[in-house]
């Protein structure tokens, strides 16, 4: 298959785990940031004992498999929740690391970008979503490939960790073709028209729901100002620059570039029913797509804008650096080694 890797400079394992593993450091020693506090008080009202583990992953209720991810690791390993958020981050680092190394044709580059898009983030927020996430990017080589069971198999274990992922089951069957054609454009237009239904959904599921558990939830969803349009607008970057050179897409047929130019097709289109609906709940599905981006960034401006690569690596490198600067700001982290930060 031709593939990112063809056009890569060799990036040591050591460089790309070290990149990474400073990460998972600040990561795993974290003992405030964001819902830090509700991962921590979790994991030490956890249970233990293997009976307890198999108890839950066979028994009713959803994400069974972080449930017993937890309670096994707090049995056999540390009851340490530094050790288990380290473990987390490292499982969720690792496999990103190793795929930007195998297919990026910067490795360097696409690491910045998944820095200063506060992508990274998602390593001290959200992490089980985010573990989801990452293990299926880890295994993009099912999707390059077409290997489908393998691919729908990976979905559902991964969904025992986080239900969200299932949402990547149907984009299989159409992220393989071609860029800015009929069924994509089809898909693109099938977001832009159910954003016009999202409010009567909504009234209809108050209606139903209000006197259940799920009030609180609904009700949250209800409140959400949804995704910032600043966000889509700059997830929107890198489908822009795909769409200028869609005839030179189209002409090369490379199936890692059809799917990584569809899977940020699909981020930005979810981003924007995010934005008529729900930052918290739609818009933290585009994760799961969106990691393509930073394999294909540097792959559009290295192969396919070859002859202005140097002026778009620093044009697109300060539009990220001034997002993260936007985005960042009003975080705060703590820990016992580093104190309060800011």
């Amino acid at each position: 298959m031709n593939n990112g890797s063809t056009f890569s400079v060799y990036t040591p394992k050591s460089v790309a785990y070290i990149a990474m593993g400073y990460i998972v450091f600040w990561a795993g020693i974290r003992t405030q940031f964001v819902d830090t506090t509700a991962y921590i008080r979790s994991f030490n009202y956890a249970d233990t004992g293997i009976d307890k583990a198999i108890a839950v992953f066979w028994g009713e209720g959803k994400d069974k498999g972080w449930e017993f991810l937890m309670i096994s690791f707090k049995t056999l390993i540390s009851d340490n929740y530094h050790w288990w958020l380290t473990l987390v981050a490292a499982a969720t680092g690792i496999p990103i690391a190793r795929t930007l190394r195998r297919y990026s044709v910067n490795f360097t580059y696409s690491m910045y970008l998944f820095i200063t898009s506060t992508t990274f983030i998602w390593m001290f927020n959200g992490i089980r979503q985010f573990l989801a996430a990452a293990i299926m990017f880890g295994l993009c080589n099912f999707l390059f490939l077409k290997k489908r069971n393998l691919y729908i198999l990976a979905v559902l274990l991964c969904s025992m960790i986080h239900g969200t992922v299932v949402v990547m089951l149907p984009m299989y069957f159409i992220v393989h073709e071609t860029p800015f054609k009929k069924r994509m454009l089809l898909f693109i237009l099938a977001i832009m028209v159910s954003t016009f239904f999202i409010s009567p959904l909504l009234e209809g599921m108050e209606t139903m729901l209000k006197d259940t558990s799920y009030a609180s939830n609904l009700e949250q969803f209800v409140e959400d100002d949804g995704v910032n349009p600043i966000r889509v607008l700059f997830m929107s970057i890198p489908v822009v620059l795909a769409f200028i050179k869609r005839k030179k897409i189209e002409a090369l047929h490379n199936d890692f570039l059809n799917v990584c130019v569809n899977m940020s097709t699909i981020s930005v289109g979810i981003y924007v029913i995010g934005i008529f609906t729900s930052g918290i709940m739609i818009g933290r599905l585009p994760i799961y797509f969106s990691l393509y981006n930073f394999l294909l960034i540097p792959y559009l401006i290295r192969v396919l804008y070859n002859n202005k690569s140097k002026l778009l690596y620093w044009i697109i490198g300060l539009i990220y650096l001034a997002f993260y600067y936007m985005m960042a700001r009003g975080y705060y982290y703590n820990s016992n080694l580093t104190g309060f930060l800011m």
